[in-house]
């Protein structure tokens, strides 16, 4: 997380290859899909030209062991083949936002397991909170210290003055995209637009900042900010912005996720961590890191199911409200609420709906 490191690549878990069974002992579930090898063949053998230039970028931005160097170019088929089968996700809101700022940002980042996987769009909807570090009267085009920088100029403000303008910035606000993302305008992806040096005009989105907090005293050039803010909020401009109010410009030196909704840095485990208890054979304290799908739901209320509509309810069939003896008053605060056994564990999230004979929530997401 600190600048000028460079981060490891990893992506050759994905392989099915038996040297990476040998050398991770993981269970890798091989292509079996017809028209999924296909795919990736075609891509193979018919888009060389994609694959030198992503083996390149690979070794431009990562630590590459000699293990994985001759793998880059599956690699990066892997990338695109991905991007093929799921662009309706646009995977490149994720990998365009480390290409940007990769050397720099750190913090909390919530990996989903299993069948947790399912409930991705709730993590992405939750509200975050950022330390930031702001280094005022530098202008560069990506936002950040790790881009060209555009224009400087001295800071001529106080810490009052700063105050000022950053409670400006709180509540409601329009926030412009930054060139450097993933949003797309007219079907294509602005950060591939800003590579090829061209910049196009962006609408304003609602953003919501709930509060922006000095960790550190303005010094005069620099500063350290807690922002608590909604989803797609972009820091880098939120910097921007306040630097132009000021009339210097500024962009970021540091940026760290401190919350992602109910996670927190203090309860997260470092790569680093997780390495060397695998290195040790540590299985037990790998699994212990683990934490239960359940806590993103923990203010929906809990339903505990008879085994008859536990099964119906497994089975993909509503259960009404009425008949199953469920409080209607349990869901005066919301649609979900978290499936119990009578006398066991969490299994499921629910959802309430108006059905034909009534109320009655169906399974949402399974655990």
């Amino acid at each position: 997380g600190q600048v000028g490191m460079r981060p490891k690549i990893f992506c050759s878990v994905i392989f099915n290859e038996g040297e990476l069974m040998q050398r991770f002992g993981l269970h890798i579930v091989p292509i079996n899909n017809a028209l999924v090898a296909k795919k990736f063949n075609k891509i193979l053998q018919e888009r060389d030209a994609e694959l030198v230039e992503g083996e390149k970028l690979f070794l431009e931005r990562y630590d590459v062991d000699d293990f994985t160097k001759p793998l880059l170019k599956r690699i990066y088929a892997f990338v695109l083949l991905f991007k093929e089968l799921f662009e309706e996700y646009d995977l490149d809101a994720i990998s365009s936002e480390c290409w940007t700022s990769m050397e720099m940002a750190c913090g909390v980042l919530p990996v989903l397991v299993g069948s947790a996987a399912s409930v991705q769009e709730l993590v992405m909807e939750h509200d975050k909170t950022y330390k930031a570090g702001v280094l005022f009267g530098v202008t560069t085009d990506t936002g950040d210290v790790t881009g060209k920088v555009l224009d400087t100029k001295t800071p001529a403000f106080d810490g009052a003055a700063l105050n000022e303008t950053l409670t400006r910035f709180t509540g409601e606000i329009d926030q412009v995209p930054p060139m450097y993302s993933a949003l797309k305008v007219e079907g294509q992806k602005l950060y591939e637009l800003a590579r090829r040096g061209e910049t196009v005009e962006r609408k304003a989105r609602k953003v919501t900042v709930y509060g922006i907090r000095l960790i550190t005293p303005f010094d005069g050039k620099r500063c350290d900010m807690e922002v608590d803010c909604s989803k797609g909020t972009y820091i880098r401009t939120l910097a921007e912005d306040i630097g132009n109010a000021l009339g210097c410009g500024a962009c970021l030196d540091s940026l760290e996720r401190t919350v992602c909704g109910v996670y927190r840095a203090a309860d997260a485990v470092t790569v680093e961590t997780l390495e060397k208890l695998y290195q040790n054979g540590d299985t037990s304290a790998l699994a212990g890191f683990l934490q239960s799908a359940e806590a993103l739901f923990a203010d929906c209320p809990v339903v505990r199911l008879a085994p008859f509509y536990e099964k119906l309810a497994r089975n993909g069939a509503e259960i009404y409200l009425k008949r199953a003896r469920i409080p209607e008053r349990l869901f005066d605060h919301g649609r979900l609420c978290r499936l119990y056994k009578e006398n066991g564990g969490f299994y499921a999230v629910a959802e309430l709906g108006d059905y034909p004979d009534g109320a009655a929530v169906k399974i949402k997401y399974r655990f």
